[in-house]
């Protein structure tokens, strides 16, 4: 149903919809990396000149 890889920003959305509350986005990457629920890849999706975003 959903793409194998995407960015840190869809996935904190996506939490926060099967969720139903907002969390706080400043410690949501490391939390979920050190939990091992979300690792972080090497690659980075091209969205123009702009800073890409990694893929988790």
């Amino acid at each position: 149903m959903l793409p194998e890889k995407l960015t840190l920003p869809k996935i904190h959305t996506l939490y926060e919809t099967i969720l139903g509350k907002q969390l706080d986005q400043r410690n949501f990457s490391k939390k979920h990396v050190a939990l091992g629920l979300i690792k972080k890849l090497d690659e980075q999706r091209a969205i123009g000149p702009h800073r890409s975003p990694y893929l988790y």
